[in-house]
């Protein structure tokens, strides 16, 4: 009977810390993407300009020099509001691609052995990226799509997330929220496998350069986080041809000849 009680115990225990883990992803997903969301919808609305033909925007003021200028028309022209249209779509989507992201990864240590050093931990992240793309895709579309519909309102108008997504069913049926889903692979798990690499193996040289050759673990905060930034910047860099590629391909799919 203790047998059966401590089993029960810890498999609650188990549950619970599976669920404190989900709910800590998803408050560390919005409040993260929150600060950085300004930047992603400038991000989207400059990776699209290249792609119209000149003069082609609905809002032909807000046709862009450079990320300054874009930030000065878009205050200028919707406030703060402008910064953060689509938001909606990341709260609606947060726990789900949370869930995703972690039964992906989940599966990806099921099926990576556990010594495969660096290489294995690039293989579950690839399955995990693979799995999750199935919810992450769609609301990538319609967080872009909302992004951008004051330069496409011709095409796009939408009243919130939800009406975004009735709208592109639609149009486009189911098949409209993958749309894309390979080519945002094709971003997505470049940048782990750049990302993890170029992280582990900066750690190691600020290590073994300005320490003295200390554990890795034993580095201060600052230099993690040092390591962590430049990892992801780098990363981006390499992988933003393909992401110009994704939101492109996302947002001007239901535009007339797109």
């Amino acid at each position: 009977m203790g047998t059966n009680e401590g089993s029960e115990r810890e498999t609650g225990g188990a549950s619970s810390s599976v669920w404190k883990g989900l709910c800590a992803g998803a408050l560390s997903g919005v409040a993260s993407r929150f600060v950085v969301y300004p930047f992603d919808t400038l991000k989207s609305q400059l990776q699209l300009q290249g792609g119209l033909p000149h003069g082609a925007t609905d809002a032909g003021n807000l046709r862009y020099s450079g990320l300054g200028d874009a930030v000065r028309k878009v205050a200028g022209t919707e406030g703060l509001r402008g910064f953060y249209r689509g938001f909606s779509t990341v709260l609606l989507g947060v726990v789900p691609a949370n869930m995703a992201y972690f039964g992906g990864y989940e599966l990806g240590k099921a099926l990576v052995p556990s010594d495969s050093g660096i290489l294995g931990t690039m293989a579950v992240g690839a399955v995990a990226q693979v799995t999750a793309g199935v919810v992450f895709n769609p609301i990538d579309i319609v967080k872009e799509r909302m992004q951008v519909q004051v330069m496409m309102s011709s095409v796009y108008r939408y009243n919130g997330a939800l009406d975004a997504v009735k709208a592109l069913l639609a149009r486009e049926g189911p098949a409209g929220l993958l749309k894309g889903y390979w080519v945002t692979n094709s971003v997505w798990i470049p940048w782990n496998v750049l990302y993890i690499s170029g992280y582990e193996a900066s750690k190691q040289r600020v290590a073994d350069g300005l320490y003295g050759g200390c554990p890795v673990e034993d580095l201060p905060a600052w230099a993690v986080s040092g390591c962590a930034a430049g990892s992801a910047a780098v990363a981006a860099i390499i992988t933003a041809p393909a992401d110009v590629i994704k939101v492109r391909l996302q947002v001007m799919a239901a535009a007339p000849g797109g």
